[in-house]
Parts: C-alpha cells; sequence; structure tokens
C-alpha cells in the first residue's frame, strides 16, 4: 500500500455512522485496510452513544438519516463535553447539490466528500485532518488546534 494511503503511523480510531448497512461495512473495511481502528454507527443517537463513552480520533458522518441527521448530529457534538467533541468529522453524502463545502465547514464539519467516496480522497482527506493544525477564527481570539474549530 502506498505510504499516503497508510493509516498505520497514526493509529487512529475511527467512527463511520451511516444507516445503510453496506456503506458502514465498505467504510470499515476501507479504514481497517488502512491500518485504522473502525468503528461504526448506524444512526446518530448511537453514535452519541460511543461518542460519550470513548475518545475517536475521526469521524465519518453521512449526512441523510433517519431521526437524527448528520448536521444535527455534528452540532449536538460540538455543543457537548464529550471526550471527541473537537474530532475531525467528514460529511459523506450523496446529495452534492443542497449545500457547498464552505457550508458544511460553517456547519461544524471538517471537510465534504461526495458518495460513491473515492478510496483515496478519503485516506488523503482523514490524514491531513488529524495532522494539519487548523486557524481557528471562531470567538474572540483566533488559535491553533488539531481537528474542529472550538470556540475561544
Amino acid at each position: 500500500m502506498p505510504p499516503l494511503l497508510s493509516l498505520k503511523d497514526l493509529n487512529l480510531k475511527v467512527l463511520a455512522v451511516d444507516d445503510e448497512p453496506a456503506n458502514r461495512r465498505v467504510f470499515e473495511q476501507i479504514f481497517e485496510a488502512c491500518g485504522a481502528e473502525a468503528t461504526t454507527a448506524t444512526c446518530g443517537a448511537e453514535a452519541l452513544s460511543i461518542l460519550k463513552a470513548r475518545a475517536i480520533d475521526l469521524l465519518l458522518v453521512d449526512l441523510h438519516m433517519p431521526g437524527m441527521s448528520g448536521l444535527e448530529l455534528i452540532r449536538l457534538l460540538r455543543t457537548s463535553s464529550f471526550p471527541s467533541c473537537e474530532a475531525p468529522a467528514i460529511a459523506v453524502t450523496a446529495d452534492v447539490y443542497s449545500y457547498r463545502r464552505a457550508d458544511y465547514l460553517r456547519l461544524g464539519f471538517d471537510d465534504f466528500l461526495p458518495k460513491p467516496v473515492p478510496v483515496a480522497s478519503l485516506i488523503e482527506t482523514a490524514r491531513r485532518l488529524v495532522t494539519t493544525p487548523h486557524l481557528v477564527a471562531e470567538g474572540p481570539a483566533r488559535v491553533w488546534t488539531f481537528g474542529a474549530p472550538r470556540a475561544v
């Protein structure tokens, strides 16, 4: 496997949230093949339960799920005190017309990938989000942080 497609050196814990069993299975297999520990959740409520109990380094979140949407999940996570409330999150959806990438960033995600998600793009985005500091412009001060924007 090319080094850029490997995540073994990062010891990542990834949570993939999607209501479609086939999508969960594919995301789990991709991340595990690249050396990450992958956990899946079938809905937003299950994801919140996992996130409340343990730290996750990266989230992959489908936007359109019954019950709690991916947008609602991220909104709740970002305002929580869960161990992973600032973990980078990638929005994934087949609906590429409702929002632009900038909209997803404003809504609390760190990036957006359209379905079907190309494996190389997914792994490269995951690596970038967990290794590159992000300038946070929210709140009265600007701070460098890893992962999701955080109000200061």
